[in-house]
């Protein structure tokens, strides 16, 4: 009996060393590519989470729309708790969105400057040292203004421009919402101003 059990043994350990090596293997990838993606939904809710900027506990994460321009991908969100925010995603060289930057606001309205098809240099700080530092704007990137709303107010919404441009939009009462202003006109290199009025309308 005792030859017998040797062998099984033998296969036991061999088996435990195999599970161990793909477990290692396994954590090495994660490791290796550390990267917050966004091609999805689901990986949208899932990088708003790993922000730590909502509590996966506490708050549920409602996408209110997604936006893509060139090499820019932006998602605007609502949490159960009343908390606004935009998550952005950059296309890499494989084409996947990765995480790049988020921002929230805790109020009826809020709402966010966000440029598109800027240029990020090749190995990138962390996405809340762009804060820190200053985001370095590229000439050609495209300027856009967005406002999300959690819904539990009506608002007639106002922005002028550089005191040129005047652009309205209606926000819903009843459901979260998004409106976005692109402005084609504004580049990188220009310098811009702007007044946002934000009327109750009920």
């Amino acid at each position: 009996m005792k030859e017998r059990i040797k062998p099984f043994i033998g296969l036991i350990s061999v088996l435990v060393i195999f599970v161990g090596v793909i477990v290692l293997v396994n954590a090495v990838i994660f490791i290796a590519n550390p990267k917050t993606y966004g091609n999805t939904e689901e990986e949208i809710i899932k990088a708003i989470y790993k922000t730590e900027l909502v509590n996966k506990e506490q708050e549920a994460v409602d996408i209110i729309d997604i936006v893509d321009m060139g090499t820019t991908r932006v998602a605007g969100f609502c949490t159960s708790m009343g908390k606004t925010g935009i998550i952005e995603f950059e296309k890499d060289k494989k084409g996947k969105y990765v995480y790049a930057y988020v921002e929230t606001y805790q109020g009826d309205i809020g709402n966010y400057v966000q440029w598109f098809n800027n240029v990020y240099p090749e190995k990138a700080p962390k996405p809340e040292e762009y804060i820190k530092e200053g985001f370095a704007i590229d000439e050609s990137a495209q300027l856009m203004f967005i406002v999300i709303s959690n819904g539990t107010e009506k608002y007639d919404v106002t922005l002028n421009v550089n005191e040129t441009y005047d652009l309205n939009g209606e926000i819903q009462l009843g459901k979260p919402s998004m409106l976005s202003f692109e402005m084609a006109e504004i580049k990188g290199k220009d310098s811009y101003s702007f007044d946002l009025k934000a009327i109750d309308s009920h």
